[in-house]
């Protein structure tokens, strides 16, 4: 049996030398044949990825598509990630996880936009004021706090005459 300590030949060395290079690949480098090249002991790393493209083409792209398939996700998976973070009462994300699930489910239009009538709104809070109003009436248990104003303030006017 040989051992492993003793000097490998060059076609040994070569092997375990481009292993290296593969683990680095398709790890550290992530695809970077220059840099994976360098992380696994090249003399010349641009010079060794060059002669590596050429020679072990096939490798290099098998590679390649075992790196991608491992970094995309499915659809379930996504949706998955995306829930958890939003179900994380202390994640500093949970906001945007949020939104970004209403968009999925069609739930937030990016193009809403919400236009009022001032004077529209202003009749409606009066008229949510005045059956509260008439809810603490018929029943004083509802009231909490100060009593409720019998009518709204005229607004000030904003033409600038004074």
């Amino acid at each position: 049996m040989g051992d492993m300590g003793a000097n490998p030949g060059p076609g040994k060395r070569y092997a375990r030398k481009f292993g290296r290079f593969m683990v680095a690949y398709q790890g550290a480098a992530r695809l970077d044949g220059v840099e994976a090249a360098r992380l696994a002991g090249y003399k010349s790393p641009a010079k060794a990825f060059a002669q590596l493209r050429r020679t072990r083409r096939a490798e290099l792209e098998e590679a390649e598509l075992a790196f991608r398939e491992r970094l995309t996700m499915d659809w379930p998976e996504v949706a998955e990630g995306i829930a958890a973070v939003a179900r994380a009462e202390k994640h500093k994300d949970r906001l945007k996880a949020l939104e970004l699930l209403a968009r999925i489910h069609g739930k937030l239009d990016p193009k809403l936009s919400i236009q009022f009538d001032r004077r529209t709104l202003e009749t409606h809070i009066a008229d949510v004021i005045a059956q509260l109003g008439q809810q603490v009436a018929t029943d004083p248990q509802l009231a909490v706090g100060p009593a409720l104003p019998k009518a709204l303030p005229e607004p000030a006017d904003s033409s600038g005459d004074s």
